[in-house]
């Protein structure tokens, strides 16, 4: 239970990551139009 708990931390963080990997290029536009 404790790995899966783990398994679903990791999975988790992956996404936001990826969230965070996707917003990236939007605020560095955004940044680069004021």
């Amino acid at each position: 239970q404790e790995r899966a708990a783990l398994l679903k931390k990791a999975q988790e963080d992956a996404a936001a990551a990826v969230a965070a990997a996707a917003a990236s290029p939007a605020e560095a536009e955004a940044a680069s139009a004021e």
